[in-house]
């Protein structure tokens, strides 16, 4: 009786990694999307980008408000 792995035995543990992987993968992104929703984390690095771009197609669209009733 070898100690060697089959073939077999080797995808069968090839596959648990795998999915111990994703389960720990989703599980971390699940509780990334909690402690967003929760404001937990400080995202000010992605948000005030986001805020700035957001703000100036409004003041474009404003302007463009403006523009079409002195017409």
């Amino acid at each position: 009786m070898s100690s060697t792995p089959t073939a077999g035995n080797r995808d069968i543990s090839l596959e648990n990694d795998c999915l111990k992987t994703l389960t720990a993968h989703e599980l971390l992104s699940r509780r990334e999307n909690m402690c967003e929703l929760f404001n937990l984390v400080d995202d000010s690095q992605r948000r005030i980008p986001l805020n700035k771009n957001l703000l100036e197609d409004m003041k474009a669209r404003l302007e463009k408000m403006k523009n079409s009733n002195d017409e």
